[in-house]
């Protein structure tokens, strides 16, 4: 599918990190959290239907969700430098600009916190580059 905008593409992207936490995890985290929860099991019957509408187990990705996310994951995000993919992983995640310079700096990406505009410049240009080879 073709995209003529990068707000196309960023709302695509946007999905696919949405998809993402759909997926079930690469391998099962024990040590986060009681065992309290994996050893106590409430039937279904017994649930409310909000708890049930919450229910991660309960949401599935489709056939067109993980289309979307192998194009994501593994056709643009590699075409785009390890700085931008960083700040376009970040940014569709919902975090803000602050953050994401804190995070970019914590991680050892950028030596100093770059500014907002830097940050939104390096982030559009990264979308560009995703548009133009897509």
């Amino acid at each position: 599918m073709k995209y003529s905008t990068t707000k196309e593409i960023e709302e695509v992207i946007r999905r696919a990190f949405e998809i993402d936490r759909l997926l079930p995890p690469v391998f099962a985290n024990k040590t986060r959290g009681s065992t309290l929860g994996s050893v106590v099991d409430i039937p279904d019957t017994l649930r409310s239907l909000d708890d049930l509408a919450e229910d991660p187990r309960l949401q599935y990705a489709t056939a067109e969700d993980l289309e979307i996310w192998n194009m994501v994951m593994f056709t643009w995000l590699p075409c785009v430098s390890l700085l931008e993919r960083e700040i376009i992983r970040c940014r569709c995640r919902n975090m803000g600009w602050k953050r994401i310079a804190r995070h970019l700096c914590q991680r050892k990406f950028a030596d100093r916190e770059l500014y907002r505009t830097t940050l939104w410049r390096t982030f559009q240009d990264g979308l560009r580059t995703i548009l133009t080879k897509n």
